[in-house]
């Protein structure tokens, strides 16, 4: 069943196939009318953004996506980043070769 939501002459409907299509007109009414299929939620929140006439507007429309879609910006994509994210070995409590002054009660002084 396709979701959709219109705020400031912008429409995105939440397709079947878990698409998003974002359309409106260039410059208001009368004018040409564009549209974009968006892969994800935030790729679809950053086109309606984009389109918006101003940058409140564009927070509008963002926000009123947040409520008809029941999502937040960036939520299934943090996990992901997170657990990708690269951390000197010292963070995870491994003082190894890389980083040995990390160890607690350790410095750089202490190996030259």
């Amino acid at each position: 069943m396709k979701k959709t939501m219109r705020k400031h002459g912008i429409t995105v409907t939440l397709q079947d196939n878990g698409s998003y299509k974002v359309s409106g007109r260039l410059n208001g009414k009368g004018s040409e009318k564009w549209e974009m299929t968006c892969k994800d939620f935030n790729e679809a929140g950053s086109v309606a953004f984009e389109m918006a006439d101003n940058n409140d507007q564009g927070c509008e429309i963002n926000h009123k996506m947040c409520e008809v879609f029941g999502k937040s910006f960036f939520e299934d994509d943090f996990e992901d980043d997170f657990e990708d994210y690269y951390r000197p070995s010292s963070y995870n409590g491994d003082y190894g070769p890389s980083n040995p002054w990390n160890a607690p009660g350790m410095s750089v002084s202490d190996f030259i």
